[in-house]
C-alpha cells in the first residue's frame, strides 16, 4: 500500500517539526502493526530551510524504506503576516505543489500534515480504517484539534454551508444584547431590506442607494462582531438547543459531549490531518481561491462538498497542535511602548478519565519543549 505524507513548511513554521517527526514514526509504526507494511513519500515543500533538510535526513535514517521528495522554491516569502491574502495565495501554492506531487506518485492515499499539528499514535491507522468505513461513504478522514486562533479554542469541524463557510457557535438572538444596540441592529436590517426591495425596481438614483445599502452593512459587521466579542450567551449549549435547537460550530458546540470511540460527519475541516482517498485528493485544485478566507475551506465548499465527498471526522483521534502566542515582554517607562516575544503552546487533546464526563474530548495547555530533536 503506497501513501504520501504532503508537509509545506516555511522556515517561520518549522519549530515542532521534530515533535511531529516522533509522532509520524509511531503513527506508520502502528499502522503497520494492524495492517499490511506502508511504501511511504514524504513530500516536503518549502523554500529550502535548514529544518525542512535535517527533516529529510531524519526520515531516511528513521524509516529507511521510504521516499522522501522534496520540493524547494527559494523565491517563497515567509514574512507575510498570518491568514492574509499574500499569506493564504502561499499556503495554497504550497500545498497545491504537494498535492500535485502526490498525484503523480500514484498513491493510494494522502495524508495532509500541516507542520505545527502532532497526531496522536493511532491516527493514520483509524482515518485509513474510517476511508473504508460503509463501501467508502467518506471519502475525506480528519482528526479534529484546537484552532490556531487562541489557546483555550475550539476544536475545528461542524456545521456551515457554501454562504456561510463557518456557522457561529451562539446566533445572535442568543445573547444578552443590550436594548438599545438590539434596537439599532434591527433599523439596520430594516433599512437595508427596503434599499434592496427598491435596487429591484430600478427605480430613482441606483448609485445612491447602493453606497447608503453598502453603508448600513458595514455597520452592522461592525456591531454583530461587536455582539460576538462582547454580549455573552443566554445559556450553554444546552441551554440553548433544548430552547431552539439549531445548526452549529465549532466542534464543541455543533455536537458537543464527543469523544473516546465517536465518529460523525463534518461539513469542513482543516488540512492540518487530513487523509485523503484518491477520489478526494483529485478534486484538489484551487483555482477560483482569491486568497480571502483559508484554503482549507475553499476546498470543502468548492470542491469537496459540491461533489458529495463527505468528511469524516474522528473525534476518537484528535491532534496536538503548537500555537505561536505573543506575550508582553517589557513596557517602556518613558513612552509606555509596549514590546511583545513570541512563546509557543502546546495544546495537549486528550479524554476526560472520570465522572458524568468520561471519554469526552478535551485540552490542556502545556509548555512546548522540542527537544532538539532536528539540530
Amino acid at each position: 500500500m503506497r501513501v504520501a505524507i504532503c508537509i509545506p513548511a516555511t522556515k517561520k513554521f518549522t519549530v515542532a517539526l521534530g515533535a511531529q517527526a516522533t509522532a509520524v514514526l509511531n503513527t506508520i509504526k502502528e499502522f503497520e502493526r494492524v495492517h499490511e507494511k506502508l511504501e511511504v513519500h514524504f513530500v516536503l515543500v518549502s523554500e529550502g530551510n535548514e529544518k525542512m533538510r535535517k527533516l529529510a535526513e531524519w526520515y531516511l535514517t528513521h524509516l529507511p524504506t521510504c521516499k522522501v521528495h522534496e520540493i524547494i522554491e527559494e523565491k517563497f516569502n515567509d514574512d507575510h503576516q498570518n491568514y492574509k491574502l499574500k499569506a493564504q495565495r502561499l499556503l495554497a501554492t504550497m500545498q497545491t505543489l504537494a498535492f500535485n506531487k502526490a498525484k503523480s506518485l500514484d498513491v493510494d492515499f494522502t495524508w495532509s500534515l500541516e507542520s505545527d499539528v502532532l497526531p496522536h499514535s493511532n491516527a493514520l491507522r483509524v482515518m485509513y480504517d474510517v476511508l473504508k468505513f460503509d463501501d467508502g461513504y467518506y471519502n475525506i478522514a480528519f482528526c479534529p484539534y484546537v484552532s490556531n486562533g487562541s489557546v483555550n479554542g475550539n476544536f475545528m469541524g461542524g456545521y456551515a454551508d457554501h454562504k456561510r463557510h463557518i456557522f457561529p457557535d451562539v446566533y445572535p438572538d442568543e445573547r444578552r444584547i443590550p436594548p438599545k444596540i438590539s434596537k439599532r441592529m434591527v433599523d439596520y436590517n430594516n433599512q437595508i431590506l427596503k434599499i434592496q426591495k427598491h435596487l429591484k425596481s430600478k427605480k430613482g438614483d441606483m448609485d445612491s442607494s447602493l453606497k447608503k445599502m453598502r453603508t448600513l452593512q458595514s455597520k452592522l459587521r461592525f456591531w454583530n462582531k461587536y455582539v460576538e466579542k462582547r454580549c455573552p450567551p443566554k445559556s450553554n449549549v444546552f441551554g440553548l438547543n433544548s430552547v431552539n435547537y439549531r445548526r452549529r460550530s465549532w466542534l464543541n458546540a455543533a455536537k458537543p459531549g464527543l469523544g473516546r470511540g465517536d465518529l460523525t460527519q463534518s461539513d469542513w475541516s482543516g488540512l492540518g490531518c487530513n487523509l485523503f482517498s484518491r477520489k478526494a485528493l483529485n478534486y484538489i485544485d484551487f483555482a477560483g481561491y482569491e486568497g480571502k478566507g483559508t484554503s482549507d475551506l475553499f476546498l470543502n465548499h468548492n470542491r469537496h462538498n459540491p461533489n458529495e465527498l463527505r468528511i469524516g471526522l474522528v473525534a476518537h483521534c484528535p491532534c496536538d497542535h503548537v500555537v505561536r502566542v505573543k506575550v508582553l515582554d517589557k513596557i517602556d517607562g518613558s513612552t509606555k511602548k509596549k514590546t511583545f516575544r513570541t512563546e509557543y503552546r502546546h495544546l495537549f487533546a486528550y479524554f476526560e478519565q472520570e465522572g458524568e464526563c468520561k471519554g469526552h474530548l478535551r485540552q490542556s495547555e502545556r509548555e512546548f519543549v522540542e527537544y532538539n530533536l532536528l539540530k
